[in-house]
């Protein structure tokens, strides 16, 4: 998705925006909507960094292309709807028969929420218990939506990777774009 969102972004045709119809259709249609949702903030996140280039501010000055890029984007997304129209139809009668769709409030379907301490879950798995021996405090909501871990190896060299990139003057701003999709797919 990412890499045809940028192609679309740095050489607007149809031939890329017919690419990335067809992956954003794909991806729907597996299933997991809620990851073409993380997806698009991570998608965004890159455009968003792509475009503070200075030589793509120079290119956006051009409406022809800011129209171009425009039109391949909109046109990506009606093509992947329509591709994943069968789905998305029948996963909304299922969801309307559903026990969050039989309820009204929107607050009922939405009622899982990560709680910010639950970060801590990245380096220490079972801080808050373990729903195998019953020491898991369920207040906390259901364990394994807020449940983050990755392991400290992992974490020690993230940090290191962006302490290195922070110490680079020109590595700036890949740091701020790691920080603002991690945000971003949390939910903050």
């Amino acid at each position: 998705l990412a890499l045809y969102a940028d192609a679309v972004r740095r050489r607007p045709s149809l031939r890329h925006a017919l690419a990335l119809g067809a992956v954003g259709g794909l991806q729907i249609t597996e299933g997991h909507p809620q990851i073409v949702h993380v997806s698009l903030y991570a998608v965004a996140a890159l455009l968003a960094y792509r475009l503070s280039a200075r030589r793509e501010r120079r290119r956006l000055r051009s409406a022809r292309h800011v129209a171009r890029v425009s039109a391949a984007f909109v046109g990506s997304a009606l093509l992947a709807l329509l591709l994943s129209a069968p789905y998305l139809l029948s996963a909304y009668e299922l969801f309307q028969r559903s026990e969050r769709g039989a309820h009204d409030a929107w607050a009922f379907a939405t009622r899982f929420r990560f709680l910010p301490e639950n970060i801590l879950t990245l380096g220490w798995p079972y801080v808050f218990g373990d729903a195998s021996n019953a020491t898991y405090q369920p207040q906390r909501g259901i364990f394994w939506e807020s449940w983050l871990y990755v392991g400290v190896v992992p974490l020690v060299g993230v940090a290191a990777a962006l302490g290195l990139g922070l110490v680079r003057a020109r590595a700036r701003r890949p740091g701020l774009f790691a920080a603002t999709a991690a945000l971003a797919v949390l939910g903050a």
